[in-house]
C-alpha cells in the first residue's frame, strides 16, 4: 500500500495496525493530489489482490482491502527534529476521509463527493448515494471507485464536463 502512495508522490503520515493513512498534496503541494489519491487507492487495489491470488493458489486465505478518500482543508503539522520529520493531519477532512474507508466493502475504495469535484473525468465511479455518517450532521454524496477515467489532462477532463452556463431549452 505504501508503494502505490509513493508511486503517486503522496505522504504515508501514520501507521496503524494494518492499515496506513497517505496524504497527498501535503507536504508537498501537487495542483492534482485528488487524482494522485484515486490512482494510489486504484493501484492499491490491484496489487493487493495479485498479492491475495499468490497466497490463494499457496492455499492461504486472501487479503482484501478497503479504502476511503476524501479532499479537503487540514491541518498539518510537522513532529520531529532535524533528522527526522513526520506529519500530522487533523480536522474534519480526516475524519470524513476514515469513515469512508470503515464504510467501504472489502476490495472496495469510496470518494466523496469533495474528491470527485477535484477528480471527474479521471476515473470512473459509481454513485451510492447519500448515506448517514457518523460525526457529521447532513448526508454525504459518496462514490465508488471503480477504475481510471479516459482523461489525461485537465483539458480533456473540463471538455468531458457539461458546461454549467449552456443549457438547452426544451
Amino acid at each position: 500500500m505504501m508503494e502505490a502512495v509513493h508511486h503517486y508522490e503522496g505522504t504515508v503520515n501514520q501507521v496503524m495496525g494494518d492499515g496506513i493513512m497517505a496524504l497527498f498534496g501535503a507536504p508537498i503541494g501537487h495542483e492534482d493530489h485528488a487524482v494522485r489519491a484515486c490512482y494510489a487507492a486504484l493501484r492499491m487495489q490491484r496489487r493487493v489482490n495479485l498479492y491475495a491470488d499468490e497466497i490463494q493458489r499457496g492455499g492461504g486465505t486472501p487479503v482484501q482491502i478497503r479504502v476511503g478518500l476524501n479532499s479537503g482543508e487540514v491541518v498539518v503539522r510537522s513532529i520531529g527534529s532535524d533528522l527526522h520529520m513526520d506529519y500530522i493531519a487533523v480536522g474534519q477532512t480526516t475524519h470524513l476521509a476514515a469513515r469512508m474507508e470503515q464504510m467501504a466493502k472489502p476490495g472496495s475504495a469510496l470518494v466523496t463527493e469533495a474528491t470527485l469535484a477535484l477528480a471527474e473525468g479521471y476515473v470512473q465511479v459509481r454513485p451510492l448515494g447519500a448515506v448517514m455518517v457518523k460525526g457529521l450532521e447532513t448526508a454525504t454524496p459518496v462514490y465508488e471507485l471503480l477504475g481510471s477515467g479516459p482523461a489525461r489532462s485537465r483539458l480533456q477532463a473540463s471538455a468531458a464536463r457539461p458546461d454549467p452556463l449552456c443549457r438547452t431549452r426544451e
